[in-house]
């Protein structure tokens, strides 16, 4: 059992801990050297009995809080073993443990590390920099002789010159620059992880060596680790400003589960472009195409091509992350991002039963929508003039094709029940819709904050959370969700207030995530909660909250 170390806020596999030692440690944390070397505190002495090889396995592994990684030094620039040894030790000592990586951390290398799963690193290789004659910066480093001024503003570089520096042979100078511009970067990476923001950072420095560059793609690519410990939702945008963002788990979830989790409607399809304002409804873009068909437009069901989620059907347009991104606007499409909408669109024509397909979107999607849409047999009619999806023409053609397709009075195909029902299976997987609503739903208020109640309006079922566009459950509303089995979280012999700790989780669906809103089961008790750790980890972690407690109630 973990005795002094405890997560306290993760984004994905990043984490803000506490070593609860004489004098309390936060991690992500620099060791230094000076100390280690003196073997000062009980820091030193945790990790002289806690270094571990590379291919240690868990029958192996000795008790302990935190772990030293053997050799980690010859991890420094090769980014295959780099990854390769790092997400796999982090997959075998306990997740409520602390993992050191002596002799490898820069300021450039930093924000990798620690998005990798390191907690603790040391100062020696900015200290062995400084003696080498060379300055650090945050985004690199340079010989000390090229330099003809500072190129920073700590207390060293404000108040000496370069020749300062440099003539000074004890080298103090460099190293307390050094050193100061190390601790910089460890604060900078805790805001990020603070705010939910360490994947765009980590994005960024990738771009300063192409050994980081690398190191991100193979993490990405091998995707269960970070699937297993990225959150359901954050109340941050997710900034998509590089190639890599289109392998963000974020971005593959929801496209996956679009895929799997989601039943396409039948009808008139009408494929829309995305807008820059979320969601996309109160865009202007959108409000102009919606004032163009709305007398029609129930008869239509509407999917917003975009990248870099591929296609957001109108009805999901709330759920995180589709309500929650930002991407440049340029009108110019990359190859992986076409091959996104190419695949997502192809899976939706091959579950739906569309009869039509209206293209109103230009450029580079227009040719590709409309070659899809024969692959399948379908009628397609393009609508876009000059390529301007809001020009007069455009929206006249529009408007002229929809009145020709769907006749007045037709039978909505998207109503308020298929929105929520279509969250629900999004959320908790296929089925949670009809199992929650039954035939007895009543759903009041906009839909971006509505209140789902039994018939009557008496029993409330749950609520639309505006953050992430998730339904928060209520104990009746989890026991409607009972028998699909997902998302629970079974625990001891008690009545929870407040928050689940681990050590009182019997088991969790691995399915779990960080953010995601579940439901707890327990002897004559049924509550709900939101997630604070993956499923897998309120399992093996001894410290820490594992759910916070929405309500509980008790059932005989």
């Amino acid at each position: 059992m973990t005795r002094y170390f405890e997560v306290v806020k993760r984004d994905g596999p990043a984490r803000i801990g506490r070593l609860l030692l004489e004098k309390r440690v936060e991690t992500p944390y620099i060791l230094r050297s000076d100390l280690l070397e003196k073997g000062e505190g009980d820091l030193p002495e945790l990790i002289r009995g806690s270094v571990i090889p590379w291919d240690i396995s868990q029958d192996e592994l000795p008790e302990g809080d935190l772990f030293t990684l053997r050799s980690a030094k010859l991890l420094a620039r090769d980014s295959k073993r780099l990854v390769r040894v790092i997400t796999g030790i982090r997959e075998v000592i306990p997740p409520d443990t602390a993992l050191y990586t002596p002799a490898l951390a820069t300021p450039t290398n930093l924000a990798l590390l620690v998005y990798l799963g390191v907690d603790i690193v040391d100062d020696i290789i900015p200290t062995i920099r400084s003696y080498q004659g060379v300055y650090l910066t945050r985004d690199g480093e340079i010989a000390i002789s090229r330099l003809k001024s500072p190129l920073c503003s700590c207390e060293i570089c404000s108040n000496h010159s370069i020749d300062e520096m440099r003539d000074d042979t004890s080298c103090k100078l460099l190293l307390s620059h050094n050193l100061a511009t190390f601790n910089e970067e460890l604060r900078v990476i805790y805001h990020r992880i603070e705010n939910g923001m360490i994947r765009e950072y980590v994005e960024y420095k990738c771009r300063l060596e192409p050994y980081l560059t690398e190191g991100l793609r193979l993490l990405d690519a091998g995707s269960s680790y970070l699937e297993r410990r990225t959150p359901a939702g954050r109340r941050t945008p997710l900034i998509v400003s590089s190639i890599e963002s289109l392998d963000r788990i974020e971005v593959r979830r929801f496209i996956e589960r679009v895929r799997v989790r989601y039943t396409p409607h039948s009808g008139v399809l009408l494929l829309l472009p995305c807008s820059r304002r979320k969601p996309y409804s109160i865009s202007k873009t959108h409000r102009t195409i919606i004032d163009v068909i709305r007398k029609r437009r129930a008869g239509l069901h509407e999917v917003i091509l975009t990248s870099p989620l591929a296609l957001v059907p109108r009805e999901l347009e709330l759920v995180y992350p589709a309500a929650h991104y930002d991407t440049p606007v340029t009108g110019r499409w990359f190859e992986e991002e076409l091959n996104l909408v190419r695949r997502a669109l192809a899976s939706l024509l091959d579950r739906g039963s569309y009869t039509d397909m209206i293209v109103h979107v230009g450029g580079d999607l227009m040719d590709l929508c409309r070659e899809v849409g024969e692959l399948f047999g379908l009628d397609v009619h393009v609508t876009v003039k000059d390529r301007s999806e809001l020009s007069h023409e455009s929206l006249e053609s529009l408007r002229s094709k929809v009145f020709e397709l769907v006749s007045p009075g037709s039978p909505p195909i998207l109503t308020r029940y298929d929105i929520i029902s279509d969250t629900l299976d999004y959320q908790f997987g296929p089925g949670a819709g009809r199992l929650f609503l039954r035939e007895d739903a009543e759903i009041k208020g906009r839909i971006q904050s509505c209140s789902i109640y039994e018939r009557g309006g008496r029993v409330l079922l749950g609520r639309m959370i505006p953050d992430y566009g998730f339904i928060a459950l209520t104990p009746e509303g989890a026991e409607r969700l009972r028998d699909h089995g997902s998302y629970q979280v079974k625990i001891g012999d008690f009545v929870p207030k407040g928050s689940i700790l681990a050590p009182g989780v019997i088991s969790a669906d691995h399915g779990i995530r960080p953010g995601d809103e579940v439901i707890i089961l327990g002897d004559g008790l049924i509550g709900t909660g939101k997630a604070v750790m993956s499923g897998w980890e309120m399992e093996r972690a001894t410290r820490g909250v594992a759910v916070m407690v929405r309500s509980v109630k008790e059932v005989y």
